[in-house]
């Protein structure tokens, strides 16, 4: 069963939508503190302070898998119409493949449908396109012993008569069904692919479970609650008062010394008699505290997110080396999943054209990540040298430091670089 409010949940926090950006209190992901006023309570909720950072932690996953991207080879051109027009709206199979990885990485799953357009349609495309399907649209999925999907129900938007509709669309092995939003049929048909054309996909291999960058969405959450509280304490003790004390003897001038501060741009004086009120400055151990507490989250989300750059001066080159390398067995195990999902994909868009070639296309994602800070791996090439290792092992460490350093280079010319390496240790010792 998909838990769908805690997928919208997670969408909300990826796209800074829904309660992040309230339009009411009643709808406000701020959490009301005790003893706040509701006038208060709706005053930060005009302007709430949220950020984007499960997304920035997709967006740079992805940028990462970028750094090597796929490689894709076609023979037949119906496969390549499709590689270049991947979703019907004219984006190819790079942008389709990166989106998918965004949106994909902040949910852990992930739906896509491989359609044709109907026969009936004007404007009908020749070839399939894939759709992405959000989890929280799902509101029923059945899944067959062999993993497959038996049948699967998701809400959409389709324009019915001139005017948007909210439907749904069913899909089973054998034939599809449009809903009206009374779960009447609509339209029906069939297809003969024998096989749900709605494929699955799971991060972790287990489904339907959330991925490791979901965490992400629930320290947002506190975030964004603890700089609001943050801010509503600067808005509380930063404004002071201009209090002013008239002896009892001048009681009837309140009019003329309120009129001429005014007059001076002042609209919030305290007037008051006998003795003055005062306003003890509240400790600056509560303020202390949020900070320490956001600057808590902030860690936690960039050690979630997998975040390397930027670090800490103050982090050793052991623990960095350590989070590259948890970045790097991510983004391998991440590859190895899509390739497998990619190509049973493309094993669906040539069940739609009757294709029955089993080698192509032919999909390989780079499993190999040498993501690492240079600065670190050239003080380790300097002790190396320093220690008098053998050439052989800093030969390696060279080719390491060029691997990361030219990592967006395509790999012919990659080799290239690091064959000239090879090339000046045999200028150096001819005899090997």
């Amino acid at each position: 069963m998909i838990d769908r409010d805690r997928f919208q949940f997670i969408a909300h926090a990826l796209n800074g939508t829904g309660g992040f950006q309230p339009k009411s209190t009643s709808d406000s992901f701020l959490l009301k503190y005790p003893r706040e006023s509701q006038e208060k309570f709706a005053r930060r909720n005009e302007h709430p302070l949220f950020l984007l950072d499960l997304l920035m932690a997709c967006d740079r996953f992805a940028g990462y898998l970028s750094i090597n991207p796929p490689a894709r080879v076609f023979s037949q051109s119906a496969l390549k119409d499709v590689a270049n027009d991947m979703d019907g709206q004219g984006n190819d199979q790079d942008v389709f493949w990166t989106n998918f990885t965004i949106q994909a990485k902040a949910r852990g799953i992930m739906f896509v449908l491989v359609d044709m357009d109907k026969e009936d349609d004007s404007e009908r495309r020749t070839f399939p396109y894939c759709q992405l399907i959000m989890p929280e649209h799902v509101t029923r999925c059945v899944l067959g012993s062999d993993g497959r999907i038996d049948l699967i129900r998701f809400e959409a938007t389709k324009l019915i008569e001139d005017e948007d509709k909210e439907v749904e669309w069913e899909f089973t092995r054998e034939d599809w069904k449009l809903l009206d939003e009374d779960r009447l049929v609509i339209e029906q048909g069939q297809h003969t692919l024998g096989v749900c054309p709605v494929l699955a996909f799971s991060e972790s291999g287990q489904f339907p479970k959330e991925g490791a960058f979901a965490q992400i969405a629930d320290l947002s959450y506190d975030l964004f609650n603890r700089q609001s509280e943050k801010l509503e304490i600067f808005r509380s003790v930063t404004f002071p008062f201009l209090s002013y004390h008239i002896p009892t003897e001048m009681t009837g001038n309140t009019d003329t010394i309120t009129n001429a501060a005014k007059e001076l741009g002042v609209s919030n004086m305290l007037i008051h008699y006998g003795s003055p009120p005062q306003y003890i400055a509240p400790p600056n151990a509560p303020l202390e505290s949020y900070e320490r507490e956001i600057d808590y989250l902030r860690r936690r989300i960039d050690e979630v997110g997998l975040k390397v750059e930027g670090s800490q001066s103050q982090e050793s080159g052991v623990a960095l080396q350590m989070r590259f390398q948890a970045l790097n067995s991510s983004l391998s195990k991440w590859a190895e999943r899509v390739e497998d999902f990619e190509k049973q994909v493309w094993e669906m868009i040539k069940l739609w054209l009757g294709i029955s070639n089993d080698t192509d296309p032919e999909i390989r994602w780079e499993r190999s990540f040498v993501l690492a800070d240079v600065a670190v791996e050239m003080s380790i090439l300097q002790q190396m040298q320093a220690s008098a290792m053998p050439d052989t092992i800093i030969q390696e460490q060279m080719k390491r430091i060029v691997s990361v350093q030219f990592g967006g280079l395509d790999q012919e010319r990659l080799d290239e670089i690091l064959s000239q390496i090879d090339e000046e240790k045999h200028d150096r010792d001819p005899d090997g």
